[in-house]
């Protein structure tokens, strides 16, 4: 027991750290140690709660993003009718202001296509004859492949057109297209659910029967990706894992089927999930390497980034950058579900192969933050602008970004001009 008069240090209702003196005596110091034990019981339990227990659950309200943060004031959110290049840089903008976190760390975001790159001076704006459009060069990026429309459509479009050409380079080779997905109720949390995903798949791939499979099969390696959808209104979040999985023999699609589908369903509740035979596992054999290519060619980023309107997914859900479309039409639900998908898919790579896989097919080790920081190269891209880094701050503070590079697709300096004097920026090419 303390002494008589002792200071204790105390949080008091709204979180803050307060030095207060307090009289004890044998009865008031037990009450105290009973209640402190109680206060921080009841913070555990609800710190158990948040982690568990998703907030599209509980976070129902409708409020307009644009209308609780007004620093944020200027930015067109009219998605139905943008170019693409357009709808890229507005989605990013959205994505940076609720990611955000004012007072503390920023996020990587906050400075992607914004700053200037390490010991650049100036923004060069180009035009590629070669891929016949508009683009910067020495701007800092943040390579997060799964929150930035900018940096997820320029990476997935290289990963696939490199992994499309690799594939087409072995058409000798048997190709299978596999889903594994799990079950999901609307109060599960997202990082639980790509946990148990991955687990119970990477189970199904040991032992030795996965070796004797695997000989049996002629087995060269897989290649895979997550997709994730979220529907607020039914089941919550929706990932699942696909996956193109090579071989040097033909084999049938039961013989796969028996394989993966009863173990997958087995390590899925081992791991704690739940699903069920008919929607947990699904094979589709490849005819030929074009079909392979095809699959592939659904896993880029890039149509979603750019499309225009706000189409669910075939599972009645919306993608990680539909979220920001509806953030930015009011729907608060929206804004914590993207906050959650951040977390959850942080640090997780776009593809994944098998060990040995890229070597064989003859593709780059390049990880997704060097595919994000690499510039155009073609000898056909021609320098439009140098523009300094006051003009520069201007043009990002104003949400010029993807509107430049959509003034500057046409290769004319003219129109250049024009954008610059409509938007009031004393700067000329």
């Amino acid at each position: 027991m303390p002494d008589e008069t002792e200071t204790v240090c105390f949080k008091n209702h709204v979180g803050y750290m307060t030095n207060s003196t307090i009289q004890f005596n044998q009865s008031n110091y037990t009450e105290f140690l009973r209640s402190n034990r109680s206060k921080k019981q009841d913070q555990k339990e609800s710190s158990k709660c948040s982690d568990s227990v998703s907030p599209l659950v509980v976070n129902t309200k409708t409020s307009s993003l644009l209308e609780n943060q007004p620093y944020f004031g200027g930015l067109d959110v009219d998605f139905d009718n943008m170019p693409g290049v357009v709808r890229k840089f507005a989605l990013q903008s959205l994505a940076r202001e609720i990611l955000t976190d004012r007072g503390k760390k920023k996020h990587r975001i906050g400075v992607c296509m914004r700053n200037l790159a390490f010991k650049k001076s100036h923004v060069e704006l180009g035009y590629s004859e070669v891929h016949q459009r508009a683009s910067y060069k020495n701007l800092a990026v943040c390579g997060s492949i799964w929150i930035c429309p900018v940096c997820a459509a320029k990476v997935s479009e290289i990963r696939r057109q490199s992994l499309l050409a690799g594939i087409t380079s072995h058409s000798e080779l048997h190709y299978y297209l596999l889903t594994f997905t799990i079950g999901h109720k609307k109060q599960d949390r997202l990082s639980k659910l790509i946990d148990i995903n991955t687990k119970a798949i990477n189970a199904t791939r040991s032992g030795k029967y996965w070796q004797s499979f695997k000989d049996q099969i002629g087995y060269i390696g897989t290649i895979s990706t997550m997709e994730v959808t979220v529907n607020p209104s039914a089941a919550g979040w929706h990932p699942h894992k696909h996956v193109l999985l090579l071989t040097s023999k033909p084999a049938s699609e039961k013989e796969i089927q028996d394989y993966f589908s009863d173990r997958y369903l087995k390590a899925v509740v081992k791991y704690g999930g739940y699903a069920t035979e008919s929607i947990a596992f699904d094979v589709e054999y490849a005819k030929d390497y074009q079909v392979a290519a095809e699959y592939v060619l659904k896993w880029g980023a890039m149509e979603e980034v750019t499309r225009s309107h706000l189409k669910k997914a075939g599972n009645g859900g919306y993608s990680a950058f539909q979220l920001l479309e509806l953030a930015a039409k009011g729907e608060t639900w929206a804004i914590e579900a993207y906050r959650e998908f951040e977390k959850a898919t942080k640090g997780k790579k776009l593809l994944t192969f098998s060990h040995g896989l890229k070597e064989y097919l003859g593709l780059d080790d390049l990880s997704d933050q060097e595919i994000a920081e690499s510039e155009e190269k073609d000898t056909e891209w021609r320098l439009l602008a140098r523009i300094d880094w006051e003009t520069w701050k201007q043009i990002s503070k104003k949400h010029l970004v993807g509107k430049l590079l959509n003034a500057a697709k046409f290769n004319d300096e003219k129109i250049i001009n024009n954008f610059f004097e409509e938007h009031k920026i004393d700067f000329r090419v």
